[in-house]
């Protein structure tokens, strides 16, 4: 029964987390880059199949440690966000937020494949990629 709880808490705090990411601009966000944002929005697409996996990894190794900094996450973000009520909806989490594009000059390669990746770029966007991921790798 606390192992479900547990679930739960986690589930919801992811829910209030991408609501939070869906609320406010990702360049406002203290210590959240673009890239650390992509890597969030594949880790939030992921998240269903893993749901499960993800709270016996994080027991395993945190012990019921996690299980107490789970919960106070759950409960800042409600107040931040103004949630009141728990989290009694469905659990599966989407995301299709697009980070602010980075300005050209603080572009790595790594970043510009990684942006490359999305299947939802039209055919200009990759093109605009393109040309910048090759004048970076001329320098």
């Amino acid at each position: 029964m606390e192992d479900e709880k547990f679930r739960q808490e986690l589930d919801e705090l992811f829910m209030l987390f991408k609501k939070m990411l869906e609320r406010e601009d990702v360049n406002e966000i203290p210590g959240v880059n673009n890239l650390m944002f992509q890597q969030l929005q594949v880790f939030f697409s992921n998240y269903e199949n893993m749901k499960g996996d993800i709270a016996r990894q994080l027991q395993n190794q945190f012990g019921d440690s996690i299980k107490d900094m789970v919960h106070q996450m759950v409960l800042q973000l409600r107040e931040e966000l103004g949630e009141d009520q728990l989290f009694k909806e469905d659990t599966s989490v989407s995301i299709d937020i697009k980070p602010a594009k980075p300005k050209a000059e603080e572009l790595t390669i790594e970043q510009l494949d990684e942006m490359l990746k999305d299947p939802n770029l039209s055919e200009e966007e990759v093109n605009e990629l393109l040309d910048k991921r090759h004048r970076l790798s001329d320098i």
